[in-house]
């Protein structure tokens, strides 16, 4: 495996796949193989170009989940604002993020680099995309950290925007 000299977190130029599948391989390979890994992250240290981007901002979390260090939100949770919403209305909402994880990996990030105030016109830009597929149902959308805050009552969808996966608690 051969990493970017100039940015851990970035694909090599002859990778040809994606950002976040590069992230996905790399994670993986560290999670499955980690003395493997601590050998040739030895070496990738002694040739990195820029030593403040020697860290990888990810890893995988015990139950081999992708994370971000430092990431503030995990899932995004979505509800019913005044009425709720049926389990196929939740389940077409879930699927709707997977057709698009490149970009919800994406706004993952920015979400993460964003300040209170980008973060709250975010998770509104959010509630509004969505919200044309619940036929004029209003929606509550929150990035949270867990899922301890659901009810567990069938009326939550909680999307992990990292890992394409998506529950209805």
């Amino acid at each position: 495996m051969c990493l970017n000299v100039h940015d851990i977190n970035r694909p090599p130029k002859y990778y040809r796949g994606t950002e976040r599948e590069w992230v996905e391989e790399l994670t993986s390979y560290i999670y499955f193989c980690p003395v493997e890994w601590s050998s040739l992250y030895e070496e990738y240290l002694k040739k990195v170009l820029d030593i403040e981007k020697e860290v990888l901002q990810f890893y995988r979390s015990e139950d081999g989940y992708l994370r971000k260090e430092g990431a503030e939100g995990v899932y995004l949770k979505v509800t019913g604002r005044t009425e709720s919403l049926s389990h196929e209305e939740l389940s077409y909402i879930g699927r709707l993020p997977s057709e698009q994880e490149e970009e919800l990996f994406k706004a993952c990030l920015e979400y993460n680099g964003l300040d209170e105030h980008g973060r709250s016109l975010w998770t509104r830009q959010m509630e509004e995309k969505l919200q044309c597929h619940t036929g004029g149902k209003e929606l509550s959308v929150f990035v949270v950290d867990t899922l301890d805050e659901s009810e567990f009552l069938g009326k939550e969808l909680y999307f992990d925007m990292l890992n394409d996966l998506y529950m209805i608690l």
